[in-house]
């Protein structure tokens, strides 16, 4: 790396941080591609609130789980276009976003909210 570090996240770097990540999806035993038509409006949109919900759904069960967006990119190759069209998926879909899911080395433990302050509420 320069100097000067730039990371997405610190506590959790990306490829994009780290060349010695050489998987992309983190070694996860399960990854999830949310694939939309490409010409409805709301694809984006509906596939991220479907991510959202197996995002809280998976913490729920003390699944670890990571959102990985522009999943497009990894089937814009020969290789990628051979494996849609093995899986069956119609040309005129394409992959949204990948979730991750699996157990994590470190138990996450109970997640407690902070407590809420008072003043700092909002009334509309």
């Amino acid at each position: 790396m320069s100097t000067v570090d730039v990371y997405v996240s610190k506590e959790q770097p990306s490829i994009a941080d780290d060349a010695s990540i050489k998987n992309a999806f983190y070694d996860a035993p399960t990854v999830v591609t949310l694939f939309a038509p490409r010409k409805f409006l709301y694809a984006e949109s509906d596939a991220c609130v479907a991510a959202e919900n197996m995002l809280l759904a998976a913490t729920s069960l003390g699944i670890g789980s990571c959102y990985i967006g522009s999943a497009w990119d990894s089937f814009d190759n020969p290789f990628g276009h051979e494996t849609l069209q093995r899986w069956g998926v119609c040309t005129d879909y394409y992959a949204v976003l990948h979730v991750l899911l699996g157990y994590p080395k470190d138990p996450m433990g109970e997640i407690k909210a902070r407590p809420r302050k008072g003043e700092r509420l909002i009334w509309v």
